[in-house]
């Protein structure tokens, strides 16, 4: 792997026939409480060196681009709010992605 570029909101590295592009995508906060150890609870001194805004986590959201010989994937696994108890996006969505999701493990959706 050869770094390539760096710059404020993006890198690239070259990976054989690959080039691979870090490409961020802003901030977000979450709050500390959702975060778990193997035993419950994270302890608090597992954060003393956590980036915090407002008792919140701060965390960098990252997408990426890879581009190879046959094309380009964009490749964007961001969570939104998924730790929000009901996601702002499902009311967008129809009756049957909506039954799907209220069936996972998680608070039912409105």
């Amino acid at each position: 792997m050869q770094l390539r570029r760096i710059g404020r909101l993006s890198a690239e590295v070259q990976l054989d026939q690959l080039r691979v592009f870090a490409l961020s995508d802003g901030q977000t906060l979450m709050p500390a409480t959702h975060l778990h150890g193997a035993d419950g609870a994270l302890p608090a001194a597992d954060l003393v060196h956590a980036d915090m805004a407002d008792g919140q986590l701060r965390l960098s959201v990252t997408a990426f681009a890879v581009r190879g010989p046959n094309g380009c994937v964009l490749i964007d696994a961001g969570a939104g709010n998924a730790w929000h108890a009901t996601p702002r996006w499902a009311c967008c969505l129809g009756p049957w992605p909506r039954q799907a999701l209220s069936r996972r493990k998680s608070p039912p959706l409105p």
